[in-house]
């Protein structure tokens, strides 16, 4: 009989986004109690396993820590700039009924990965091949 690690039974997004959540322990993020609970709520109902998992994980991360100063934050319908896998980007999240033309759905890779950041912080997140 062969020991398993804890993470050689988890699914692979499980995995992907419990090895995040320990890359990432020291990094701070903020959400307005209202946005928390709208994006847990959309969370649960995402396709993608591995963003609502990433997304929930980000938002337990910052929990307790309402912020009383949103200055520099991105929430939803902030006008971002970023960089994701090397490209430049540049859009307005918004919920996925809501999208015109400039906009990021917050149900895709990359603005799940934006949301409750501060200006000029990083961090890792998978693209498309959860690279």
């Amino acid at each position: 009989m062969k020991a398993l690690r804890q993470t050689d039974a988890l699914l692979p997004a499980e995995r992907i986004s419990a090895q995040w959540a320990c890359l990432h322990a020291d990094s701070e993020f903020a959400f307005r109690a209202s946005e928390a609970h709208y994006l847990s709520t959309l969370a649960m109902a995402l396709d993608d396993d591995l963003v609502a998992l990433l997304l929930l994980k980000k938002l337990r991360m910052a929990a307790g820590r309402e912020p009383s100063d949103l200055r520099g934050v991105v929430t939803m319908g902030s006008l971002v700039r970023f960089t994701f896998g090397g490209d430049a980007g540049l859009g307005r999240l918004a919920h996925p009924s809501c999208l015109e033309r400039g906009s990021l759905s917050i149900a895709s890779r990359a603005a799940a990965g934006l949301v409750g950041m501060r200006t000029g912080q990083t961090i890792l997140w998978p693209d498309a091949r959860d690279e």
